[in-house]
């Protein structure tokens, strides 16, 4: 079985656990957190995906730094998958758990790359635009990259919308050139 699809069932298991004990958006804020120290710890991700530290010192680790700022249910759940051995998978299971939760609440996640700041006025144009286009509520997520010369791309799920500078130079260059 893919890392993907056993992601997905663990996510889907505490997706449904929140759903049944009506927790949904504190664990979602409990994996949030997760993923926040996850991101910032480089030394704690090397330590989920080592075998030779045993399941004990894993869970250990995971009371120490969990314990005062997760739920109940969520440390559980942690615990659980140092048992099962999946605690290298804690990352994609992360994913997939913010995946349902956008989805249930109609949330996309949006990336917005522009080649320098936009203003307010033109952020709000652009999400407006996307919400139009999805019919979800946005989550942008602006980022800039001066290569792209100019104009934006968007990107969410498997789309990306290039209306950049370079794009159009490229294209431009492709026609001239065949």
């Amino acid at each position: 079985m893919t890392e993907k699809r056993i992601s997905q069932r663990y996510a889907k298991a505490l997706f449904l656990i929140a759903q049944e004990e009506k927790t949904m958006e504190t664990i979602y804020n409990d994996v949030l957190y997760i993923q926040k120290v996850l991101k910032s710890s480089r030394a704690l991700r090397l330590m989920l995906i080592n075998p030779i530290i045993s399941p004990y010192k894993k869970i250990r680790v995971f009371n120490d730094i969990f314990k005062e700022s997760v739920q109940a249910i969520t440390l559980r759940f942690l615990v659980f998958l140092v048992k099962k051995n999946r605690e290298g998978l804690l990352s994609n299971i992360i994913l997939e758990f913010i995946d349902m939760y956008n989805t249930l609440n109609n949330l996309l996640e949006v990336e917005i790359v522009s080649a320098i700041e936009l203003n307010d006025a033109i952020r709000k144009e652009v999400i407006s635009n996307v919400a139009n286009m999805t019919n979800k509520t946005i989550l942008p997520k602006f980022i800039i990259n001066p290569k792209i010369i100019g104009g934006i791309q968007l990107k969410y799920d498997d789309y990306l919308y290039d209306a950049s500078l370079k794009k159009q130079l490229e294209n431009l260059n492709y026609i001239l050139t065949n």
